[in-house]
């Protein structure tokens, strides 16, 4: 699979400007309908703790089918988004920043999201994604 260049650039424009919560956002793209869902982290705005731009996504799913969609991230998912995601029914998840740029930006992360899912068994499909070039690595 390969992301379009246009959902990463809005990807790294939503994170870097997002004065709402902190540097993360999210996109579900639905490969039936074609629709498609762009959020940003809302922690800060709704002082509510569960505000993660993937969490905000899901909720943004309203009546679509999460088999037909994916996820990516601008950041690998943490625990709490990973088991929501799984919980939601979607299995592909892609992800552009690791983990560990995270927790060098003072984020608390121990795990990649590949390690929580092989831990919790959520048979969720993972990749990171070249900011460059679209491609999986």
């Amino acid at each position: 699979m390969k992301i379009k260049k246009y959902i990463i650039k809005r990807l790294l424009n939503l994170k870097n400007h997002n004065t709402y919560g902190n540097p993360f956002s999210a996109y579900i793209y639905n490969t039936k309908t074609k629709k498609e869902i762009f959020t940003s982290n809302l922690v800060k705005a709704l002082k509510d703790p569960t505000a993660h731009a993937e969490m905000i996504a899901l909720r943004e799913l309203k009546g679509m089918n999460p088999e037909d969609c994916y996820i990516v991230s601008s950041g690998e998912p943490c625990p709490m988004c990973l088991c929501a995601i799984a919980c939601a029914g979607i299995s592909k998840v892609y992800y552009l920043d690791s983990w560990e740029i995270a927790v060098n930006k003072g984020f608390s992360l121990d795990r990649s999201s590949k390690e929580v899912n092989e831990f919790l068994d959520l048979g969720l499909d993972i990749r990171q994604i070249d900011t460059i070039t679209g491609e999986q690595f």
